[in-house]
């Protein structure tokens, strides 16, 4: 999964013992993520730019790090045996190898009265590690000392992107054209993830008679049920939406390029667990038990 949240959370450990077991390390793994664009925002009409930098493995710092101090240590047997440890665990590759960037511009224009912003996140892997050994001369058998600790950061290919367009700004109400979009009401009735795997983005989405539309910055696209109670409860749940590539924001696209023109989706909506924010009230749910009978269509296109 590829879903956004805030600050460095803690998704586990592995111990790995070597040397015929008198040598261990234990290695702890944090993720975060970091905003690798500088929140690209433009407004009232001006043209912008969003640099984002693909990027996957191991900065040449640390690729040393592992190569000179942590290779020379363990061997290239223990290190491949930790990596396997950790996908055995959590079910990823570990790549600790050295990283090549390659950076890619797109342009955008902001709504006349309005605000063009795009936020792009890379997830980070921090891998804790520390070498103990077992204490020699002691009847003891748990009495370990401490030899060394390292961390290693990886980039990973999981961006996250949280594009916004509104169509009206307070800083544009001066123009004269833009005076009447101030009384416009918001879009959004809240806010929904598309998981693709690899690739995330959270979009605004608007609840209608028979299904919901979501705007993806300058494109709103409408998507309609058949059962609308069971459509709904699916938003609170996760449904799965197959979603041409043509409505990704381009800079995710390259980042994390799908494998063909369509992906899959699962879409649900988002909750910040640091927000406090209400859940679809319960009377639109009701009678409703399961996702069968759901029909998720590829998307009507609107400007």
């Amino acid at each position: 999964m590829a879903v956004y949240f805030s600050g460095r959370k803690k998704i586990g450990e592995v111990s790995v013992t070597l040397d015929s077991g008198r040598m261990r390390i234990d290695c702890a793994i944090y993720e975060k993520w970091i905003d690798i664009d500088s929140s690209t925002t433009a407004r009232c009409g001006s043209p912008g730019i969003c640099q984002v930098a693909r990027t996957e493995g191991v900065s040449e710092k640390t690729s040393q790090t592992v190569e000179q101090s942590i290779s020379a240590s363990l061997g290239l047997d223990d290190i491949l045996k930790l990596k396997a440890t950790i996908k055995e665990v959590f079910g990823y590759e570990v790549n600790w190898s050295h990283s090549i960037t390659t950076t890619k511009t797109f342009n955008f224009e902001a709504p006349m009265c309005g605000r063009y912003s795009l936020v792009i996140y890379q997830l980070l892997r921090e891998y804790e590690l520390t070498c103990s050994r077992q204490r020699f001369w002691t009847l003891r058998h748990d009495v370990w000392d401490k030899k060394w600790s390292r961390t290693i950061v990886e980039y990973t290919n999981t961006h996250d992107a949280l594009p916004d367009v509104e169509e009206f700004d307070e800083i544009c109400k001066s123009r004269p054209d833009c005076r009447d979009k101030a009384t416009m009401p918001p879009f959004h009735d809240g806010i929904l993830c598309f998981d693709m795997g690899k690739a995330s983005f959270r979009v605004p989405y608007r609840l209608t008679s028979d299904g919901f539309d979501v705007q993806i910055l300058k494109r709103v696209i409408s998507f309609t049920f058949t059962d609308y109670p069971a459509g709904i409860r699916g938003l609170e749940q996760g449904l799965t939406i197959s979603l041409p590539i043509q409505v990704m924001p381009e800079p995710l696209v390259f980042l994390s390029p799908p494998q063909n023109q369509e992906v899959e989706a699962k879409v649900f909506r988002y909750m910040d667990p640091d927000e406090d924010q209400a859940r679809i009230p319960m009377d639109v749910l009701t009678g409703v038990t399961t996702l069968k009978g759901i029909l998720t269509l590829a998307g009507q296109e609107t400007r």
